[in-house]
């Protein structure tokens, strides 16, 4: 048996390395009105406004940023209380699906217990992105690690299984 995917789940501070930026610009704009100045001549929009409009979507992706984080907590939680579900055996039923330009789904069942994933949703979880191989398919036996989100099964670890 060997690993094939597991999660990364990092709770690190670092995640909010990110949020530096947005801070400092946050202050350019509340500082030096020339800052937010030269952008509303651009965009022919009322500096206050352009202002109001640039500190919203700052607070917004701020807020985001803290909510991501909350859930890799969550998860990281989940795994080492091992309050997850998992599931062994061959693949059955899997699909590969492109609803439109660009886009890949995929599906598939262990067991009776469906799994769904796509290449556009990012984050800690499996996703299409995450495999270039041919690994996913019909009769490969896995034993897999999932949470339930919702409706969905969320993948969080798959292990090889030789058959």
């Amino acid at each position: 048996m060997s690993i094939y995917f597991e999660a990364s789940v990092n709770t690190s501070t670092d995640h909010f390395i990110e949020l530096v930026p947005v801070f400092f610009l946050i202050f350019l704009v509340l500082k030096y009105p020339l800052f937010s100045q030269i952008f509303a001549d651009i965009t022919k929009v009322n500096r206050i406004v352009l202002a109001r409009i640039f500190l919203g979507m700052m607070v917004l992706y701020s807020i985001g940023s803290i909510f991501n984080y909350v859930n890799i907590i969550k998860l990281e939680k989940t795994i080492n209380k091992k309050e997850y579900s998992q599931v062994s055996g061959c693949i059955t039923g899997y699909k590969l699906e492109r609803p439109k330009v660009g886009t890949v789904v995929e599906s598939f069942k262990v067991n009776d217990v469906p799994f769904e994933f796509n290449n556009y949703d990012r984050g800690m979880y499996f996703n299409s992105t995450l495999h270039a191989d041919k690994f996913l398919r019909n009769n490969r036996c896995v034993s897999i690690n999932y949470v339930q989100t919702g409706a969905q099964n969320k993948i969080i670890k798959i292990i090889k299984i030789s058959s």
